[in-house]
């Protein structure tokens, strides 16, 4: 017996925190942000760092799931991010 895929159902546009297109990258993060609300953010801006009080922090909080653009069209759930900041792979 095969195991079906998650699949993302909700419309993909842009990044919550940039605004560029989640298309460009092929791949999004469900994820929550150090700022407290969960948002679909795309490799660069889950990849980087920011600011605060002057500590440098993950944009992530290490709690969310990471999706991929399949062959199919559809948003492909690949991953957990498990209490782990992400790391952008070569390919995103």
């Amino acid at each position: 017996m095969s195991k079906l895929k998650e699949k993302w159902s909700s419309p993909v546009h842009n990044c919550d925190l940039c605004l560029t297109s989640i298309f460009e990258y092929g791949e999004f993060l469900d994820a929550k942000t150090i700022y407290g609300p969960w948002g679909l953010i795309c490799p660069k801006c889950a990849s980087s760092s920011v600011s605060v009080n002057g500590v440098e922090k993950e944009m992530t909080v290490g709690i969310g799931q990471i999706y991929k653009l399949d062959d199919e069209g559809d948003w492909a759930k690949v991953g957990d991010l498990n209490g782990q900041p992400y790391r952008r792979t070569k390919e995103s």
